[in-house]
């Protein structure tokens, strides 16, 4: 068994670390289930139809630039969903992370005799993933060529294509960052899965591997950063 306290929780929500800001996180995950009553038995049967998540975040407001106020407000006020990922355990390699592209349904800004909070609610504009962390959000510095984080294991392949998120928190101006993710059979031999769209500023993307398309047993994330800049981000793949 592998348990942990919600204080190692982490939540990035499109170029945001949230976690300076939250203060709890409730996701929600539902399913539409429909009933079936034919005459010829006695039982209800029921059959599985879409699904939704639904994230409740507490936290603090901060006006600052770049903090929780403006970047959810400027979500809020768009119609693009974002990324999202919720890493209950923390932020650690090979680690859970439920990421989904996300829109905020609600917001408030609530004062009075505390700190002024702001409540905040999330919902899923795409499939959801439990994904397996491959690269931490951090820091690294641009060799000019590619470079690799370290393996994952996954305990098998799987058949199905999956889903790969992207965050991007900071970026040093004027430099190209181009991440991919690799998968491989035997964790020496790698080929490319899935690669990112060329990235020049903070920013989030998802990509989908198709269904049908196999994912080897280990994958890891892969980036070519321009030489001596900076980039902090995180890259995480769900199998499906």
């Amino acid at each position: 068994m592998s348990f942990g306290h919600g204080i190692s929780s982490k939540v990035y929500y499109h170029t945001v670390d949230l976690s300076q800001y939250v203060e709890s996180v409730d996701p929600t995950f539902e399913r539409d289930i429909a009933d079936i009553r034919v005459l010829a038995t006695p039982w209800v049967q029921r059959v599985a139809g879409r699904k939704a998540i639904t994230i409740a975040l507490a936290g603090v407001h901060d006006p600052s630039a770049g903090a929780i106020g403006p970047s959810v407000w400027s979500i809020f006020d768009g119609v693009t969903g974002r990324v999202f990922a919720y890493l209950p355990q923390g932020d650690s390699l090979g680690g859970v992370a439920y990421c989904s592209v996300n829109l905020v349904s609600s917001e408030s800004i609530t004062a009075g005799d505390d700190a002024v909070r702001m409540p905040v609610t999330v919902i899923g504009s795409t499939s959801a993933d439990r994904a397996e962390i491959l690269h931490t959000l951090g820091e690294e510095t641009g060799t000019g060529s590619e470079d690799a984080g370290s393996t994952v294991d996954s305990g098998s392949a799987s058949a199905n294509g999956g889903g790969a998120y992207l965050i991007v928190t900071a970026l040093d101006g004027g430099a190209t960052l181009s991440a991919k993710i690799q998968h491989s059979d035997n964790g020496s031999d790698w080929s490319d899965l899935v690669a990112f769209s060329d990235v020049t500023s903070e920013t989030s993307e998802q990509k989908v591997v198709a269904a049908e398309t196999a994912v080897e047993r280990y994958i890891r994330a892969a980036w070519t950063l321009s030489l001596g800049s900076a980039a902090t981000f995180f890259i995480a793949f769900g199998r499906r």
